[in-house]
């Protein structure tokens, strides 16, 4: 394992520097130690300094997690053609498919963890694109702080 730090990280802005994006996993042009590897080509985390939209843009093939770690933002699918809220603790993932189009509005305040990955292009790009929304009250708890017990073998209780 290595440990990145955010001096090797690559950096990026939307908006003149409204939304600030802290780049793990970059593109190629965004100069970031880590390269893209496996299927995973982008791991992103965006903040909102202020309200800011990203406009409308296309994705075609890939599939996109969005994480929402802090605050509100709303995506809207032309598909849709719809606004769709998220607040903290949700999660919304694209299947790009045979192409999609939306707009991103992070609220100031506003905290998403973006992963990208290509499951086959050759396969992804003939298939009707698609999204779900899954809220935070969707996904089960579980206590993370606690430790479990155990002994290696050898070891006595």
């Amino acid at each position: 394992m290595r440990i990145i730090s955010k001096s090797q990280q690559a950096r990026g802005a939307f908006n003149n520097g409204q939304i600030l994006e802290n780049k793990p996993i970059g593109f190629p042009q965004d100069h970031g130690f880590v390269r893209p590897y496996s299927s995973l080509f982008y791991w992103a985390r965006a903040a909102g300094m202020v309200d800011s939209t990203i406009g409308l843009h296309p994705h075609q093939g890939f599939e996109i997690m969005s994480f929402v770690l802090e605050g509100n933002i709303r995506i809207l699918i032309r598909k849709m053609n719809a606004w769709k809220p998220l607040q903290a603790g949700d999660v919304q993932i694209i299947r790009a498919g045979n192409g999609i189009s939306h707009a991103e509005h992070i609220e100031r305040g506003g905290v998403i963890f973006q992963i990208w990955v290509d499951p086959d292009l050759s396969k992804t790009l003939d298939k009707e694109a698609s999204y779900d929304d899954y809220k935070e009250v969707d996904f089960e708890k579980k206590n993370l702080t606690a430790r479990p017990s155990f002994t290696m073998q050898g070891e006595k209780d």
